[in-house]
């Protein structure tokens, strides 16, 4: 993608981003929570979506990434949807990670799950996060692939996002820390504000994780990378 640098993030060379070959972390205990009921069949994607209950799980500088992830977990075998409250860049990313680890600990379930990202208000300093069940594993590889660092411009980054959507395809953005995640999770607010006004339905975030070696070493890293998907709500 021509001009991609200037703007901060730079379009991958390879074709598709592999899933994680590391197996996750076990499975840490969740506590049913009391104000998500348990049901046998999974809500349609627009009920979810409408759904305004007060379901919420919080996420503090407290929060670790394998306990939000068995409690995620234990959300999605229930069949529900759940707001996620996490108000700063570290929380986030908390919380992005923790979907991903999530999706791991259901697979064998047969359960997908994603996140729908929006800004919370006009003032656009946080975002709403809200995790949804899927009847299908999503394949987590695209051939538009996207490295989002710390200094990316969120605008021009949506901008590349919503081209892609437009076009039918599933773009992934690849980053690495919490402050390149901030500036994805900002870029993919703004996409979703793009795309409502031109009602192309609902933008949704599915978390992965890949294993790189780092250049020159034998030291791998672990990249936290989001397929972006949209889908008609």
């Amino acid at each position: 993608m021509r001009g991609a640098s200037r703007a901060g993030f730079s379009s991958a060379p390879r074709a598709s981003v592999p899933a994680r070959t590391v197996a996750p972390p076990p499975e840490a205990d969740a506590t049913p929570m009391e104000t998500v009921a348990t049901q046998t069949e999974r809500l349609s994607l627009q009920d979810q979506m409408k759904d305004m209950s007060f379901n919420e799980v919080k996420v503090s500088q407290n929060t670790t990434t394998r306990k939000l992830a068995g409690a995620l977990a234990h959300v999605a075998r229930s069949r529900r949807s759940v707001n996620i409250s996490a108000l700063s860049p570290a929380n986030v990313n908390t919380a992005i990670k923790a979907v991903a680890v999530a999706r791991d600990y259901v697979k064998d379930d047969g359960l997908e799950i994603a996140v729908s990202v929006e800004f919370r208000d006009e003032t656009r300093r946080s975002v709403a996060l809200k995790l949804v069940n899927f009847d299908r594993r999503f394949e987590n590889a695209s051939e538009h692939t996207y490295n989002v660092g710390k200094t990316s411009k969120p605008s021009t980054l949506a901008g590349a996002i919503a081209a892609r959507l437009r076009e039918n395809h599933q773009p992934v953005l690849s980053c690495v820390g919490a402050g390149s995640l901030a500036r994805a999770i900002t870029a993919v607010c703004v996409t979703a504000n793009y795309l409502k006004k031109e009602d192309k339905g609902a933008v949704f975030v599915v978390p992965f994780f890949t294993d790189e070696k780092k250049v020159g070493s034998e030291e791998s890293i672990s990249i936290l990378n989001m397929q972006i998907v949209q889908i008609d709500v």
